[in-house]
């Protein structure tokens, strides 16, 4: 959901392997995309109550609150 909220945009992302973390800030444009379809509405995940698959799935997203 925040994801499609204005007031936050992608910081980062995290990977794990095993009991390793990795965190990476870059290419972040590739990594919210849909692998169907359009993204989908906060209608849409309401009404799911599951978020899409994404082409590049990772472990977790950082979200960064603007302003």
């Amino acid at each position: 959901m925040a994801a499609l909220d204005p007031d936050y945009e992608l910081a980062a992302i995290y990977r794990r392997r095993g009991e390793q973390f990795s965190v990476a800030r870059d290419e972040l444009d590739s990594y919210i995309v849909p692998k169907r379809g359009p993204a989908p509405t906060r209608a849409d995940l309401e009404r799911t109550m599951r978020g899409p698959a994404f082409t590049r799935p990772v472990a977790g997203y950082v979200l960064r609150r603007n302003g």
